[in-house]
């Protein structure tokens, strides 16, 4: 199990696209694998879709350096960290603001059914007014 303790919420958000792409890959790899992450998957509001790798990730996970479902899980899991703790993704942003943007108009709909099919494979389908984020 993570240890939460040495989490402290600024010096641990990702510095830049590569850190960002990795976590998001790391997501994918452990969502077929984590029960936690499966039944939440419906709670995340922010998306991102990393086009070259066609993966989508929710930004909770991603904006956090070496995320993984073990210590996300723990991180949720813990008062210390979760909801206005250091593990508050509304005091984030920086990275994910310069490497990406919001989904135009006609591009929603379509990203919207591309996360309703990813979501489909877990039977679950995305929350109601998810904010879709594209990486470039």
């Amino acid at each position: 199990m993570y240890n939460t303790d040495g989490f402290y919420g600024p010096e641990q958000i990702i510095r830049n696209h590569r850190e960002a792409i990795s976590n998001a890959k790391q997501f994918n790899e452990d969502l077929g694998n984590s029960e936690y992450l499966m039944n939440n998957l419906s709670r995340f509001r922010d998306w991102y879709y990393f086009r070259e790798y066609d993966i989508w990730a929710p930004k909770k996970f991603i904006e956090f350096r070496d995320m993984t479902s073990e210590k996300y899980e723990a991180l949720k899991n813990d008062p210390a960290t979760n909801s206005r703790g250091n593990f508050d993704s509304n005091l984030l942003g920086p990275i994910l603001n310069r490497i990406s943007y919001s989904a135009l108009v006609d591009e929603k709909l379509q990203l919207r059914e591309q996360l309703t099919s990813y979501q489909d494979h877990y039977y679950k389908e995305p929350r109601r007014g998810a904010i879709l984020y594209i990486i470039h």
